[in-house]
């Protein structure tokens, strides 16, 4: 394995934050993510950096030798990646989720230009390991979770739980919560990609002793709005749909969650820039969630932490 200027950063940030903790924070990578790059060094150099003890981590006689050659690499690239961003960067992006790729259009940086390619998250998945999309955000849930393709790099934003949407009239519009069970008899829309959500839908439908009736499956989450708020269709949603007159989000008593991600190629995009294309968006869901369910937002919507299932690389 050769030594790569991510590992470098972590081994710096532990040495100028003091412990690993502090460093992940500063990285806005897990905890545990950040104790690997600086295991890789050490099992590369064949030798220990660190001593590790309750009160943080002290630079052992190796460490001390390292941390200047490490400052003189991590400067080097970013002088090279300023020329580069200089040059300006234009990214090809689909979402299925967010509306702006860095969380809002003040925090994308200046010489980087954007581009929103509308097109299935399966297609878009499969257009970013071969090169034609640079990032890809968009959902997965454990009732029918997606494959992602090896090399990629998979960052949790949240995870959120789901809620039914109902239409004026519904006899469960004025009920604060709704347990599956109750919606055996309705009839259905499936939003999203059909065989992927339609898929989860009918587990989650399954484990509470139903089959569902689906009478229409939509890619279209405005479509599936307005059906609902005829008053004939339920559909799974977001918690944090914003109430009408028209349309309420109703949230389950079961526990089931999607997962909002963002993903890249590894090693294709700069690391300040894989950083603001996790923060950001983490960012952005906290305070959308805020805002409109400001008494109750975290039961709901549980932004990512330094868990380490939160950033993963892919084969």
């Amino acid at each position: 394995m050769e030594l790569e200027v991510r590992h470098l950063r972590c081994f710096l940030a532990i040495v100028d934050s003091g412990s690993v903790n502090r460093a992940a924070r500063l990285l806005g990578l897990p905890a545990s993510a950040v104790t690997q790059q600086v295991q890789r060094i050490e099992r590369h150099l064949d030798v220990r950096l660190f001593d590790r003890s309750p009160v943080g981590m002290a630079l052992t006689a190796a460490g001390r030798e390292l941390v200047e050659p490490a400052r003189r690499a991590v400067e080097a690239m970013r002088q090279a990646q300023d020329v580069t961003a200089r040059r300006g960067r234009h990214l090809r992006w689909a979402s299925e989720y967010l509306p702006v790729l860095f969380g809002s259009a003040e925090k994308t940086p200046e010489a980087v230009t954007v581009e929103l390619v509308d097109v299935a998250l399966e297609t878009a998945l499969r257009r970013l390991t071969e090169g034609s999309l640079d990032v890809v955000q968009g959902f997965d849930t454990p009732a029918a979770p997606l494959r992602f393709p090896a090399g990629l790099t998979v960052a949790t934003v949240a995870r959120e739980r789901l809620a039914v949407l109902v239409g004026p009239g519904h006899r469960l519009w004025d009920h604060p919560v709704i347990s599956l069970a109750q919606l055996a008899d309705e009839v259905w829309v499936s939003q999203a990609t059909p065989h992927r959500f339609t898929t989860g839908l009918r587990v989650m439908c399954g484990q509470a002793g139903f089959e569902p009736r689906i009478r229409y499956a939509t890619g279209d989450r405005i479509a599936a709005n307005e059906l609902v708020s005829l008053g004939d269709v339920v559909a799974l949603g977001s918690p944090f749909t914003r109430a009408t007159h028209k349309l309420r989000a109703v949230p389950l008593i079961e526990d089931h969650r999607v997962r909002l991600f963002v993903t890249w190629r590894r090693h294709a995009l700069p690391e300040e820039m894989t950083i603001q294309l996790v923060n950001g968006p983490r960012a952005w869901y906290a305070a959308m969630a805020r805002r409109l369910r400001p008494d109750d937002w975290q039961a709901y919507g549980r932004p990512a932490t330094d868990d380490p299932r939160d950033v993963i690389a892919c084969g």
